[in-house]
This record gives C-alpha cells, sequence and structure tokens, in this order.
C-alpha cells in the first residue's frame, strides 16, 4: 500500500507542477490530488522538494531507458536511423506521462539546487549515449565531436521542448521531433 501511496504522490506532484508551476506547488496540491493524507506525505517525503526531486529522479530514469534501448536497437543501422531512434524513443516517453514534459523540462528549471544537480547530471549521462554515435559520425566526416558541443546539443533538445510547452504547443507534435531530429544531425554531422 505504501508504494502505491508513493506512486500516487509522484504521479500527483508531476501534475502540480505540470499544472501551476513549481514555485505555485504545495504539498496540499500534491495530497489533494494523490488522495493521501499529510501525514502519508510526510511519512514518504521530507518536504515537497524531496517528493519532486524523486519524481524528477524517476522521470529521468525512465527517459534514459528508452533512449538507452532504442539507441541499442539501433546499432548497426543507417546514421540517419541511429539520430532518429533514441529521439523518437525521447519525445514518445514525454508523450506518454501527462504533464511530464512540462514539469520536467519547463518547471524543472529554476526549482531548488538539488533539482538542478540532478538536471545535470542528467545532461551528462545524455552526453554519453550519444557519444558512440558521436563517434561514428566523426568516422564518417573527419570531424571530431567534443563533448561540449554534445552537452550544447543535448541542451539544444531539451530547449525546443521546453519552448513548445512554454508557448502551449504539444510536445509530441511531429514536426518538433523532425526539428531535433534535423538539428541533431547538424551537430554530429550525420549526413
Amino acid at each position: 500500500m505504501a508504494q502505491a501511496q508513493r506512486r500516487r504522490m509522484l504521479a500527483a506532484v508531476v501534475q502540480a507542477v505540470a499544472e501551476r508551476g513549481y514555485a505555485a506547488t504545495t504539498v496540499a496540491h500534491v495530497i489533494a490530488l494523490a488522495g493521501v493524507s499529510r501525514r502519508t506525505f510526510y511519512e514518504q517525503f521530507t518536504d515537497l522538494d524531496d517528493c519532486f526531486v524523486a519524481a524528477y529522479a524517476s522521470g529521468l530514469a525512465g527517459l534514459q531507458q528508452a533512449v538507452h534501448e532504442a539507441t541499442a536497437g539501433a546499432v548497426g543501422r543507417p546514421l540517419a536511423e541511429r539520430v532518429r531512434a533514441p529521439l523518437s524513443a525521447y519525445f514518445a516517453t514525454l508523450r506518454a506521462v501527462p504533464g511530464a514534459a512540462r514539469a520536467f523540462s519547463a518547471a524543472a528549471v529554476g526549482a531548488s539546487e538539488r533539482v538542478a544537480a540532478l538536471r545535470a547530471q542528467a545532461l551528462r549521462q545524455w552526453v554519453a549515449l550519444w557519444r558512440a554515435t558521436a563517434d561514428d559520425c566523426r568516422a564518417q566526416t573527419h570531424g571530431p565531436v567534443t563533448d561540449t558541443e554534445l552537452l550544447a546539443m543535448v541542451g539544444g533538445v531539451e530547449e525546443l521542448v521546453r519552448d513548445a510547452v512554454q508557448h502551449g504547443a504539444d510536445p509530441a507534435d511531429p514536426a518538433l521531433l523532425e526539428a531535433a531530429i534535423g538539428f541533431v544531425r547538424v551537430v554530429l554531422r550525420a549526413r
């Protein structure tokens, strides 16, 4: 029962932050959406930030797993497919969790130091996931792709999502995926 309550609270904090923004979300919003008592909330989390960090970490883990699996599944394919597969998985995973794009991309920036540290760690992990594809691109184009360029690329894709949700666009819009694919192909020099 405690695990089910925890899952409901994690989903509720994502929904509340997506609807209100991080700064305007309170524990009261989360417990109302999750259908749990304040006492139950504090049995699981020290405060709202602790709950959001847990939800953010869980969401990032799901995104990274989907992208990692897509990347592994595209090994040996043409570079265009190796670029499309992980980005398609990224956008599909965001689409599958209502509010995730807004909560984890738009609202997470400026949240807390813990969230900022988790986001920085996630960006480094995204760079590592893209390294093999970047190295293969370099072999084809004879131009090195640095970790700094990969970090800018990953941040650029995240900014596309953040900008879309901040302006009321659907992060699942196929045009957004195509824009991200085009951008990544330019950075990786994947023709």
